[in-house]
């Protein structure tokens, strides 16, 4: 069993989840994290000090991480548009 709690790409592991990390990328007052509650992977997105403004939910952690994955782009996406 594989005990690392992060892939060599530097995202968290299916291991680090079961241990209760948590994986969040903050830009420009924006956030999206990700994280396992039972055998659900949440993905959330939102404003900094507010609630969430999308929260998905998956089954599995690779539709979970190209989830997230597709956020965090979106939001580096906008940060280049607005600088």
């Amino acid at each position: 069993m594989n005990t690392s709690f992060y892939n060599k790409n530097g995202q968290l592991s299916s291991y680090g989840f079961n241990c209760s990390y948590v994986e969040r990328f903050e830009l420009n007052n924006q956030y999206v994290e990700m994280y396992k509650e039972h055998t659900v992977y949440h993905v959330r997105y939102g404003v900094s000090n507010t609630k969430y403004t999308e929260w998905l939910t998956y089954d599995l952690l690779s539709q979970a991480r190209k989830s997230y994955n597709n956020k965090v782009s979106q939001l580096k996406k906008a940060s280049k548009l607005i600088n």
